[in-house]
């Protein structure tokens, strides 16, 4: 909740219509040594003036307030505070007037009376005692002001989850279409050898695509969770350009982009994770590339200042609006009008940019003349040892494996996605493998006891059985203790890859798993293991 505001000294003002000015003399003497601002009016118009424009602390008035033709102006001041205010207001009388006290207090509330004469310090106190009450009463506005802000971010929250949800279904849907068509398209017979590969470069494509907007979404819950680490190399400007470059380029030149990139100092060298630091890059360049009308303008420029890199992106498209920009790295955070446009997203890519920059030790912000006049995007992070290094790093790419490299070696392959299962085997029944099914936890198990493979294939989450009891069960197994274990899930959290590592599994991939890189690693254990 926020923090509770001092009220002002405007706010803490105690109003008096004194019986005489020199009444109102001694009181303003006797209480400015206390730190009480006391103003003497003319009469009650004017503390009404006073009451109606905010700002009181107290009020204090005499029994001559009674015949005051502005106590009704004052009365209708104070019906109109807000819920939380009640002026509290210190009444000297003089003598018996209970009959005069009734008829106020149905005039006025909160009233305290004290008796007229009264000495200074008998007012001071009924002042200072009043002024306390208010004190509280601010405090409350503070809470109500506070519960207010905290209810409308809760809403702004909900909607902002709302129509994530509803972009993450559109999301969801543009890759699924064109993977059911090219599916669709697969059964036809009179398909050429092109159409064929085609519709495979575009399952490929999309699903791709799909598994990246997965990705995002299980590294923002890893940042948020704080449980995403880097792996910090030496790599150059130019490594990591490169790797960003090659991931939009597609994108690019399907919206027919003109893009121009320039790297100033290409052997300059920073201390990153190349894969997360080129994700960063990637979001920035998507973004521009898909806020860009097809044929627009993009450029990257790269260099070394001082002692840090600096990254800038810019491009002519449909800008940003100015009142967008202090929130444009918020969570889930989108320009209204942009959700009409084909390339949506999320909302979470510079979201997860600046979150991925900042843990490199680096800043990233966004400029924009406004709405139609393109954005520009700086990125910083330090350079290493002044930015060069003779030997640029690289990132690791993971080469696809060879057809045929399987030798007839034995696989099983336990999921209990009948199609999951299906296209693996086939996959490796393509490199050679000979591939045995299971559809559960127990079959897996049984089929391994009576025949044991070279390699197995395992979903963690299957009935019967589940991946991990599967695994501590062959390798209790002599046969079993050197086996290849590849364990496939949804669960991609490093909690998950901790767990099946511990049960025994060799490799932990989260699912949709990348072809390339289950075969590379069978390739190079069950090879060597041959040899």
């Amino acid at each position: 909740m926020d923090t509770l505001t001092t009220p002002s000294g405007a706010e803490l003002r105690v109003l008096m219509a004194p019986a005489t000015r020199r009444d109102g003399e001694a009181t303003v003497q006797a209480l400015a040594p206390l730190g009480v601002q006391v103003i003497v009016t003319a009469g009650l118009d004017s503390i009404a003036e006073h009451a109606g424009a905010g700002g009181v602390g107290a009020i204090v008035l005499t029994d001559l307030a009674l015949a005051d033709p502005g106590l009704d102006r004052l009365a209708r001041a104070l019906e109109a505070q807000p819920r939380w205010s009640d002026v509290p207001i210190v009444l000297a009388m003089r003598g018996d007037s209970s009959s005069a006290v009734t008829s106020l207090h149905v005039r006025l509330s909160n009233v305290t009376v004290i008796d007229r004469p009264a000495s200074i310090r008998t007012l001071a106190n009924a002042i200072q005692a009043a002024l306390r009450a208010r004190r509280r009463q601010y405090e409350l506005r503070d809470h109500i002001v506070a519960l207010e802000r905290a209810e409308q971010a809760l809403r702004d929250a909900d909607r902002r989850k709302d129509q994530f949800l509803a972009t993450l279904a559109h999301e969801l849907r543009n890759p699924l279409a064109p993977i059911r068509n090219a599916a669709y398209l697969l059964a036809n017979v009179m398909l050429t050898p092109e159409h064929v590969a085609e519709c495979a470069a575009m399952i490929a494509r999309q699903s791709r695509s799909m598994a990246m907007l997965l990705d995002d979404l299980l590294d923002v819950a890893r940042i948020t969770n704080g449980k995403l680490e880097l792996k910090f190399i030496d790599v150059t400007l130019a490594t990591i350009v490169d790797s960003a470059v090659e991931a939009v380029k597609p994108l690019v030149d399907a919206r027919r982009h003109r893009f121009v990139t320039s790297v100033a100092d290409p052997r300059a060298v920073v201390s990153a994770d190349p894969l997360r630091l080129s994700q960063v890059l990637t979001n920035v360049l998507t973004n521009a590339a898909k806020y860009t009308d097809p044929g627009g303008n993009i450029e990257l420029s790269v260099r070394v200042a001082g002692d840090v890199a600096e990254f800038v992106i810019r491009d002519d498209g449909v800008g940003i609006d100015r009142a967008l920009l202090p929130h444009l790295f918020e969570m889930f955070n989108q320009a209204a009008d942009t959700l009409d446009r084909s390339q949506g997203g999320l909302g979470i890519g510079l979201s997860l940019a600046r979150s991925l920059i900042e843990m490199h030790g680096g800043e990233i912000s966004a400029s924009s003349e406004g709405k139609g006049k393109g954005a520009a995007f700086r990125l910083t992070l330090p350079v290493v040892d002044g930015g060069r290094h003779d030997a640029p790093a690289r990132l690791a790419a993971i080469a696809s494996a060879p057809s045929g490299v399987g030798a007839q070696a034995r696989v099983l392959v336990a999921d209990d996605n009948v199609d999951a299962a299906a296209s693996v085997a086939m996959m490796l029944e393509l490199d050679g493998y000979d591939v045995e099914i299971a559809h559960d936890g127990r079959q897996a198990i049984a089929r391994a006891d009576a025949a044991p493979p070279a390699a197995m294939v395992v979903d963690i989450g299957m009935p019967g059985a589940d991946g991990y009891e599967v695994a501590r069960h062959v390798r209790g197994h002599a046969w079993g203790r050197d086996m290849l274990l590849v364990a496939t899930t949804g669960w991609g959290q490093p909690e998950d890859k901790q767990r099946a590592l511990e049960a025994g599994f060799d490799a932990h991939f989260t699912k949709p798993v990348y072809p390339e890189h289950l075969r590379e690693l069978l390739a190079a254990r069950l090879t060597r293991g041959a040899a």
